[in-house]
């Protein structure tokens, strides 16, 4: 049976699961039973997408369609299931039929997605895309690195001033202090950029320097201090967690790596999102203190942290079903073009748009409403599905996860042309595919965060590749 097959006829299976979950439904008026089924269904789905997959070279954590199951199934799975016991849903109660109309909904993404990601029309536009392959005509890639390290690093040092000192940093905790704009944000995904570009140039040496390898742990090193704990900014390291996996397996293979290590970072990643989701609206400096806040006074144990964290999103996207379009009318695409203005100080321009997530805090109630100020202050996740339902209802459900699986397929297809014995020498071919995983970490979020992404790291990239040659066997490079 080809895979064409085996897809369809797991599509069918899922539809069938699905009547027979609302029969059973209807028949016995089992309040939450439809969504457990449905969530059968998405697993079903979910499983289907890891095992047919179009481009069977590419690692699994390379591989585009693999990382967007991964990233959304946490949500769209455990969230469902953990809804009814966060403080998401104890503050804002959700009817089972939404939630249930909510899974439906990520079961169309998802179908859309594999539609778009198994069409073999995206690889052909691949092979048609250019290589970057530049040679000794462009500038040693080296020099340019290290302008970019040193004016992040700068930059870094310039956010902790804007915030008033180090002391300042520790003394409150995530989403306090000043908002540094969209000047910061670009320093910090500029830095993410450039780790890629050390990553590659070390990994893809046979022999590289050892002052090269001391350099590249330091600087993740302070990443993972800066980002994780002083910033509390969890998205960071896993840009950079999956970004610099793409670049070691691409081009080195999963054989150079030892079996034991995957796994372990893995664990230390959900670890660490477990407990920082709980503690990290706390400031550093008064862990051993009283603390209060009513957004986080409940949430104390770790597996607490982790629930708020996979269930909030999955409740703001059954939320936005409920707003949308009774409450408020549909934004007809207007939420994207809220990181294309994002440049734009507020102090230029105090009546910007704001994004979708900020937005619906407004509709949390309690707290939230209490506090709300449209120009700062806390934004909640839509996900992918509260988002393009905001947008067009469900055609933009359908729309997006099309549109989304059609460029994996592109990044997908494009990593694999002319590898050698499943390995990739050529820069491009491995810092793009990079940069366009670990921007799916944004997946979460929306569409918003991830353009913001692409537009300070992707475009950059491309730039890079255009002007300077990151080939690290070159003669110049070795110089």
């Amino acid at each position: 049976m080809n895979r064409t097959a085996v897809l369809g006829v797991g599509i069918l299976a899922s539809l069938l699961a699905l009547a027979v979950g609302l029969g059973i439904e209807s028949l016995f008026n089992v309040v939450w039973a439809q969504v457990v089924v449905l969530v059968v269904v998405e697993v079903v789905l979910l499983v289907l997408a890891v095992v047919i997959r179009p481009e069977k070279q590419l690692p699994f954590l390379c591989d585009p369609g693999v990382l967007f199951v991964a990233f959304q199934s946490q949500f769209f799975v455990a969230g469902p299931l953990l809804l009814p016991f966060t403080e998401f849903y104890a503050s804002t109660p959700i009817p089972a039929r939404i939630v249930a109309l909510t899974v439906l909904g990520f079961i169309a993404l998802l179908l859309m997605f594999l539609l778009g990601y198994h069409m073999p029309f995206w690889a052909a536009i691949a092979q048609k895309l250019p290589d970057f392959r530049g040679g000794r005509t462009r500038a040693p890639g080296r020099w340019i690195e290290r302008v970019l390290l040193i004016g992040c690093l700068a930059g870094c040092a310039g956010f902790v001033a804007y915030q008033g000192g180090l002391t300042a940093m520790l003394s409150h905790g995530y989403g306090g202090g000043e908002r540094g704009g969209a000047a910061f944000t670009a320093v910090f995904l500029l830095l993410v950029l450039t780790t890629f570009l050390m990553a590659w140039r070390i990994f893809g040496t046979e022999r590289p320097q050892r002052r090269d390898v001391v350099l590249l742990a330091a600087l993740l090193v302070f990443e993972v201090a800066y980002f994780g704990f002083l910033i509390g900014t969890r998205k960071w390291l896993f840009h950079l967690f999956f970004g610099l996996s793409a670049v070691f397996l691409l081009r080195r293979g999963t054989r150079a790596l030892p079996r034991f290590l995957l796994p372990t970072l893995i664990m230390l990643l959900i670890l660490y999102l477990s407990f920082w989701g709980t503690v990290r609206g706390r400031p550093l400096a008064s862990f051993f203190e009283e603390y209060t806040d009513a957004r986080y006074a409940d949430m104390r144990s770790l597996h607490a942290g982790y629930a708020e964290s996979v269930a909030a999103p999955f409740g703001t996207a059954c939320l936005t079903l409920q707003i949308f379009p009774d409450m408020a009318p549909y934004r007809y695409g207007s939420t994207f073009l809220v990181i294309l203005l994002s440049p734009i100080p507020r102090a230029i321009w105090p009546d910007k748009p704001i994004g979708l997530g900020k937005e619906l805090t407004w509709y949390l109630g309690g707290y939230f409403a209490t506090f709300y100020d449209p120009t700062s202050g806390m934004s909640i996740t839509p996900t992918l599905v509260g988002e393009f339902y905001a947008n067009l209802g469900i055609v933009g459900i359908l729309l997006g996860g099309f549109v989304l699986g059609s460029l994996s397929r592109v990044i997908a297809a494009y990593s694999v042309q002319d590898m050698k014995d499943g390995l990739q020498t050529q820069a491009a071919r491995v810092l793009i595919p990079a940069v366009f995983i670990a921007g799916l970490v944004e997946l979460r979020a929306d569409s918003a965060m991830l353009t913001l992404f692409y537009m300070y790291t992707l475009l950059p990239l491309l730039a890079l590749l255009t002007f300077f040659s990151f080939d690290p066997v070159d003669a110049h490079e070795r110089a």
